[in-house]
């Protein structure tokens, strides 16, 4: 009997020493040619398919899906991209565990992800693993390698904006209301600077993700002597400060940094501004299956899916699937990129550069200001 046992214990040892190789020195095999005949390139996507991001995770879904379906219709193209996502629900331990599932299993050659938080954890695993690395993160997430790119709106061209904004409605005074955020403090940094140079004196109160309770600090707002208001936050805690502006009769500018773009309801968000991301136009919306949906950011996700296309595309030699160093210089030896949002410059960073806008929602919709 205690032989039998010996013996079964070595069998699962070497049994869960088989999997470690497999997962951690030679992931899973996968196949690597297309029914067309076509080198595959895997793409693992993880966005947050459920939870309060839900909206944008789907827009994003969305935008990114439909360039590589593009990319597939073009005869043209050399290789096949195989789109994989897995939900995140904004979590850093599920984006690791995805992550981690696409790297060692399903043996993906770039990794997509969502805002700061998300990205934060992608960027050091494609990094240490040699893995091209896309993102739609504000600030410096994941910056740093040349593997990770980052397709968003900077601090520094935000930063600008406002200050821009407020300078063209004569603004002498103004109130903060940010989230203590990561991204939120890199914008400050930048912002800061500017207004003092423009000599607009500041006003600014942090809360802490999470909060609900919103009926002091707007009070505060409205008996300062200030006459806009600047909120960054994210829902729900955005759309409770919004009602608390409109319970209180706040009867100051309001403007949300790029808020707006991630709200289920316009309505609520009547006669105020929005400064960040560029929009898209009804035709586009309707092009990525999204009309009638927040397509909040999916044209940046579509002009990402291009431009990873046409990096591989450019790179492959027509016998081996390029590696994400080539990749990446292939990336990073063109500097201007055109696409649904505009024009690009990318930085020797991997940062693209791209246009910010202001708009104020009127009826129920966007129009555009700035």
């Amino acid at each position: 009997m205690l032989k039998k046992i010996i013996i079964s214990i070595v069998v699962l040892a070497f049994l869960g020493f088989g999997l470690y190789y497999k997962t951690e020195v030679e992931p899973l095999r996968r196949p690597q040619v297309s029914s067309s005949g076509k080198p595959i390139v895997r793409i693992g996507a993880i966005f947050p398919l459920t939870g309060n991001m839900a909206d944008i995770g789907y827009a994003a879904y969305k935008g990114f899906a439909k360039g590589i379906e593009d990319a597939n219709a073009n005869p043209q193209n050399r290789l096949y991209y195989e789109l994989l996502a897995e939900d995140d629900q904004m979590q850093p331990r599920r984006t690791k565990t995805i992550a981690d599932k696409f790297v060692y299993l399903d043996r993906v050659n770039v990794l997509i992800g969502l805002f700061s938080t998300s990205v934060r954890v992608i960027a050091p695993i494609a990094a240490q693993r040699q893995i091209l690395n896309f993102n739609l993160a504000y600030a410096d997430a994941g910056l740093g390698t040349r593997y990770n790119f980052q397709n968003f709106t900077t601090t520094e061209a935000e930063a600008d904006a406002l200050t821009r904004f407020l300078i063209s409605r004569n603004i002498t005074d103004v109130f903060l209301f940010f989230a203590n955020q990561g991204g939120a403090d890199d914008l400050l940094a930048r912002l800061l600077p500017k207004l003092k140079e423009q000599n607009i004196r500041v006003v600014m109160e942090r809360f802490n993700p999470g909060e609900r309770r919103f009926a002091i600090p707007v009070m505060k707002i409205k008996r300062t002597n200030t006459q806009a208001v600047l909120v960054y936050a994210f829902s729900p805690e955005q759309d409770i400060i919004a009602k608390e502006f409109r319970q209180q009769k706040l009867k100051k500018i309001v403007n949300f940094v790029d808020g707006i773009r991630m709200a289920r309801d316009l309505s609520s968000y009547e006669g105020w501004y929005n400064t960040g991301a560029v929009g898209l136009s009804s035709e586009v919306q309707r092009y990525l299956g999204l009309d009638g949906k927040n397509p909040a950011y999916a044209n940046y996700l579509y002009d990402s899916a291009t431009m990873i296309v046409n990096a591989f595309e450019r790179t492959y030699d027509g016998v081996n699937i390029p590696s994400a160093d080539a990749v990446s210089a292939t990336l990073l030896s063109r500097q201007k990129y055109s696409g649904l949002v505009g024009d690009y410059v990318l930085d020797d960073r991997g940062q693209f550069h791209s246009p910010v806008e202001t708009t104020m929602i009127k009826d129920g919709a966007f129009v555009k200001v700035e």
